[in-house]
């Protein structure tokens, strides 16, 4: 499973429009770009349309018209929203070409059923996504592929703090296992999202957290989750810990962590989750490498390409850093520019000829973001 294409515009005729073209992406992308030019904006559309998939965002929106194309299990699947005024104004789902879902603003509109081979017509409200109100992996299993992937989207903004003064409440009865599942878009709740990890995987997920840290320069004994002691709180609260070779048996809660450590950590533990998980996960990382220094820096995306192009993940990426740009090879680059209102994007794809002169030059990868002009 792996998004394909998406563009976005919102507010038609309107001096708040902002419109993003449409853009192929590969298994792993770098989305550079000069300050403004809508690189983070375009990461958290993408999330946004997936919570609608998902059902996560069950409210039309105020404006915007989404446009996503996805492979999944082989076929492509083609989802179109358009609202306006917070009403759905129209929505359609085709898949490998079939139109399998549509419906127009007064809400009437037809979905094929599996069960009887034949489309069937409906009627519902103008706030209600239909996507959502017929997600039944029975009668409609095309839908459900298409939730199934969404729920797997994860935003990252890898300049927060990534939940790092978030605690968790111990369970009844100390049952750490008894945790309710936590989704991996959950970016903040690292504590419950590490302890579903290893309920789930046990000393293997452990190990394969301290083996990637080590790789960063972290080179633990032990992570855990563990109540934390002496924090002024009166209620038990869980958090994480880790052991340092260097630091014998001082045990250093997540709140000591300095916080590019910790964001070194939650990125891991999430990225472990997806790998163990070995289901097909698209990772949306805003200003990868925030905060880290040259040599963890470069690890980290080391990390990540490895794992999109060894394990079941897709990686969007964003960065105007220098180190970061010369880490990732060309080959990955979606360069935007924006003029106005409009923001196109540029890729060994479409521009190929671009790419393909610089690498003769010689030049590092940040000279070509400084000084390439696309036609």
């Amino acid at each position: 499973m792996s998004l394909k294409k998406f563009s976005y515009s919102e507010f038609e005729g309107d001096q708040r429009k902002w419109e993003f073209e449409r853009t192929e992406f590969g298994n792993v992308n770098l989305l550079v770009g000069r300050n403004s030019t809508g690189k983070s904006r375009v990461l958290n559309v993408i999330a946004s349309v997936c919570k609608v998939i998902s059902g996560q965002q069950v409210r039309p929106f105020t404006s915007g018209r989404f446009d996503i194309e996805v492979e999944i299990g082989g076929e492509l699947y083609a989802y179109l929203i358009t609202f306006k005024d917070n009403l759905v104004m129209e929505e359609h789902l085709t898949v490998d070409g079939f139109v399998r879902l549509t419906r127009d603003l007064d809400g009437k509109g037809q979905v094929y059923f599996a069960s009887e081979d034949r489309d069937i017509r409906f009627q519902i409200t103008n706030k209600t996504i239909a996507i959502q109100n017929k997600n039944d992996r029975l009668q409609h299993p095309f839908i459900h592929h298409l939730y199934e992937w969404a729920s797997g989207v994860a935003l990252y903004n890898f300049g927060s703090d990534f939940g790092k003064n978030r605690l968790m409440a111990r369970p009844p009865n100390d049952l750490l296992g008894s945790i309710e599942n936590s989704s991996i878009g959950d970016v903040d709740n690292t504590v419950g999202i590490y302890i579903n990890a290893f309920s789930r995987f046990s000393h293997d997920f452990d190990h394969a957290v301290i083996r990637d840290m080590s790789k960063l320069g972290y080179h633990l004994e032990e992570v855990a989750a563990e109540q934390l002691d002496n924090i002024g709180l009166n209620s038990p609260l869980l958090g994480l810990i880790t052991v340092e070779r260097d630091l014998g048996a001082l045990r250093n809660p997540q709140l000591s962590m300095s916080q590019g450590m910790f964001r070194a950590l939650a990125l891991i533990i999430h990225l472990n989750l997806a790998i163990f998980s070995h289901d097909k996960k698209l990772l949306l990382i805003d200003d990868i490498g925030e905060g880290l220094d040259y040599e963890r820096a470069s690890a980290i995306i080391d990390l990540i390409i490895s794992a999109a192009e060894k394990e079941h993940i897709q990686v969007l990426m964003t960065s105007n850093d220098r180190f970061v740009m010369n880490r990732v090879p060309l080959d990955y680059w979606a360069v935007l520019e924006r003029t106005g209102k409009l923001v196109k994007t540029f890729t060994p794809k479409n521009s190929p000829n671009e790419f393909e002169n610089f690498k003769f030059i010689g030049l590092s990868n940040f000279d070509f973001f400084q000084d390439i002009r696309f036609q």
